[in-house]
């Protein structure tokens, strides 16, 4: 009789402890689960804010067209550049394009000379108020030498200033000058270049 009395006192006992340390067990197991769940959910609130921080591209991207007419009785010359860029918090403009243009000109014989330039290019421009510098590199392939003709491609630095106009369609007017002498060749107005041009 006190060996039964005995086992149910050891039966309870043992009931007791194991309910209280499986109660403790069960709840650091729910403090653990609770923890994971403010851990992922500070990790999406990191994200989101990362997100919120990022730089947008596709904000940042602009394109524009520069072109050129010339004309004085004997010589034109037409430049079409289409080009497309990003733009860095309004102070740094960077941006590539291609360029295509044909020039007229008389010749000793009476009968006209028609050349034609390809270009690759891209530039940097940084605004100053209504004005911007620009500073250009360009490899093209045109007209190096009349006597014999010579075509070939060649590499020059172009370096500028320009005046932007952003009430009339972000029009502007670029004048410039080429470092490269072979460039001269290409152009009726020697080193010396102007462009107007549009932003979009």
């Amino acid at each position: 009789m006190r060996l039964y009395k005995l086992m149910r006192g050891i039966i309870k006992i043992s009931f007791v402890i194991f309910m209280f340390t499986s109660n403790q067990s069960l709840y650091s197991q729910y403090e653990g689960l609770d923890s994971n769940r403010r851990q992922i959910k500070a990790a999406l609130k990191q994200k989101d804010s990362f997100a919120d921080n990022s730089i947008n591209l596709k904000e940042m991207r602009f394109s524009g067209l520069d072109f050129s007419v010339f004309g004085n009785g004997s010589t034109y010359q037409l430049e079409l550049a289409p080009y497309t860029g990003y733009q860095f918090n309004e102070r740094l403009y960077l941006a590539g394009g291609i360029s295509g243009s044909v020039i007229t000109m008389p010749t000793n014989t009476g009968s006209g000379l028609i050349s034609t330039n390809i270009a690759a290019f891209g530039f940097l421009r940084i605004p100053v108020n209504s004005f911007f510098l620009d500073a250009e590199y360009r490899i093209q392939n045109s007209v190096t030498s009349y006597e014999p003709r010579t075509r070939e491609w060649f590499g020059t630095s172009i370096i500028g200033i320009g005046y932007l106009n952003e009430d009339n369609f972000g029009s502007y007017i670029l004048l410039g000058v080429a470092l490269n002498p072979k460039y001269y060749f290409s152009s009726p107005l020697g080193p010396f270049i102007y462009r107007f041009g549009f932003r979009f």
